[in-house]
């Protein structure tokens, strides 16, 4: 039976005065994406449409990673709702690299690696990024060079220059995901950074390092002793 309008009013109100209160604790997964579908939704019922998308999509981050599309198939979910599902993740991710990139010095590969981490963490595609420090390690900027498919991406030696010289960089480190979860560099990947590293080093601008992001964790390859490099 339809509940009346006035009883989805009330329940959206006990819904938000409970997240103002104790925020996501204790709620369901469900429930966290009833509350999300007011903002898109804005009358009715959400509950049944979050419970479809956990059973459509498994997980709580399994919804969010879902493309647009793929949300607009599930039952009561339009462009509106999909689309603001979809920006979480995204929005996340800039959240979390705007935090590192506040006064962030990288001073050693551990500290590196998770910056690199948290950058390109939950990417489908690979992504190389160039962050440009200055003669301190603090990070000046991390610029996103290109994207590539699932598997391959390209380097581009004159993109990355422009990155370090408009941020008036003097150091530079390269990152770039594998969605796959191998962490391991390719021959390409080894190759590609040789080459990035001559070039800077004809215009005095050191490389520091390359790091490889995987699903939950990052190598680098000075560490491993993939490319030559000294030490931060």
């Amino acid at each position: 039976m339809k509940q009346p309008a006035h009883e989805h009013i009330g329940h959206r109100a006990r819904m938000k005065a409970r997240f103002a209160q104790t925020g996501f604790d204790g709620m369901a997964t469900h429930e966290m994406l009833e509350l999300l579908l007011y903002y898109a939704i804005p009358q009715g019922d959400t509950n049944p449409i979050a419970h479809r998308l956990v059973n459509e999509f498994g997980s709580l981050s399994g919804v969010l990673d879902a493309s647009v599309e793929d949300l607009m198939q599930v039952e009561g979910i339009g462009p509106h709702a999909a689309t603001l599902i979809s920006m979480l993740p995204k929005m996340f991710r800039a959240y979390q690299a705007d935090l590192l990139r506040t006064h962030q010095t990288i001073n050693t590969s551990e500290v590196a690696k998770e910056y690199c981490r948290v950058l390109l963490s939950g990417l489908v595609k690979e992504n190389f990024y160039v962050i440009c420090l200055d003669n301190k390690n603090k990070v000046l900027n991390a610029k996103k060079i290109c994207e590539g498919t699932i598997d391959a991406v390209s380097f581009y030696p004159r993109v990355i220059l422009e990155a370090i010289f408009r941020s008036n960089g003097t150091k530079a480190i390269l990152c770039h995901n594998h969605p796959s979860g191998i962490m391991k560099p390719s021959d390409l990947d080894i190759k590609a950074t040789l080459e990035i590293k001559k070039v800077l080093d004809g215009v005095d601008i050191q490389l520091m390092d390359h790091i490889i992001v995987g699903k939950e964790s990052a190598i680098s390859m000075v560490q491993t002793r993939e490319i030559n490099l000294p030490l931060y």
